[in-house]
């Protein structure tokens, strides 16, 4: 009897696939973000990058409550996508996402830092030995 096992390659997305995704995208502010992440050096920057410039039925949504059980008090993360309002956060942090809900935004006031991706990647000299958590 044969094994079912998946016999699938991963692959990494080159730049190049990245860049020809951003310009196929109807939102000018993702497409420029996503050319302007590829810029950056730093890797990091790059898988967040691939991780906007997926289809559109697979973009990345994450409720607060998944962020409250995966980080610790003042951590700094990275939302490829938006954060939805679902569940509370009981510690302090730092996200940056592409977008946020309105409702989001309301809760997270009070105990996070919230700011763009482009932001955090101008910032990132401030939080040099700080590690920047990917959530997606």
């Amino acid at each position: 009897m044969k094994s079912k096992t998946s016999n699938k390659k991963e692959y990494r997305t080159s730049k190049t696939r990245i860049k020809a995704r951003a310009s196929w995208k109807t939102n000018p502010e993702l497409a420029n973000i996503i050319k302007y992440l590829l810029k950056q050096p730093r890797p990091l920057w790059h898988q967040v990058a691939r991780q906007l410039a997926r289809p559109r039925k697979k973009t990345v949504n994450v409720n607060i409550e998944k962020i409250n059980r995966l980080t610790e008090d003042e951590e700094v993360v990275v939302v490829p996508g938006k954060v939805l309002s679902k569940g509370e956060l009981d510690h302090k942090l730092t996200i940056a996402a592409f977008k946020f809900s309105k409702a989001a935004i309301e809760k997270l006031k009070k105990k996070a830092d919230l700011m763009s991706v482009k932001e955090l990647v101008e910032k990132t000299s401030a939080f040099k030995g700080v590690n920047i958590r990917i959530i997606a």
